[in-house]
C-alpha cells in the first residue's frame, strides 16, 4: 500500500498550518495538476516553488513516519536479506537497516519520493 496525500491534506499543510503559499496559488497548483495529469505534489513543487524535500519531509510528520533520502551508503546489506526481492519490487520498498526485531524500510510514495517507516516483527 502505497502512501499518498490527498489535496486536503496538501491544502491543510501548506495553506494552514505552515503558510508556505497562499489559498490562490494552491488553486492553481491544483488546476495545473489537472490540465497537465500531474501529481498535485509535483505541481505544488513547481509552482510554489516548494523544495521537493521539504514537502515530503512535512507530509512523513504529518503522517507519524519517518522520512529519509535514501543513499547506497545507508542500506545495511544484512537488512536486504529480511525481505524477498519480489516482494520489494511489487511493493516499492527497500529494508535499509534492522536492528533486533525491527526493520526499517524506505518506500515509494507513488512517484512523489520515499518515506521511511518501521515495522516490528
Amino acid at each position: 500500500m502505497a502512501l499518498q496525500a490527498t489535496p486536503e491534506e496538501l491544502r491543510e499543510l501548506l495553506v494552514t498550518r505552515l503558510a508556505v503559499i497562499d489559498e490562490a496559488e494552491f488553486d492553481r497548483a491544483r488546476a495545473m495538476a489537472t490540465r497537465l495529469r500531474i501529481p498535485l505534489e509535483r505541481a505544488l513543487v513547481e509552482r510554489g516553488r516548494i523544495p521537493f524535500g521539504f514537502l515530503l519531509e512535512q507530509l512523513a510528520q504529518t503522517w507519524g513516519v519517518g522520512f529519509i533520502e535514501l543513499k547506497i551508503s545507508d542500506v545495511r546489506p544484512e537488512s536486504l536479506r529480511a525481505v524477498r526481492e519480489d516482494y520489494a519490487r511489487a511493493h516499492t520498498l527497500v529494508p535499509f537497516d534492522r536492528q533486533d526485531q525491527e526493520l526499517r524500510v524506505a518506500m515509494g510514495t507513488h512517484g512523489i519520493g520515499g518515506s521511511s517507516a518501521r515495522s516490528n516483527g
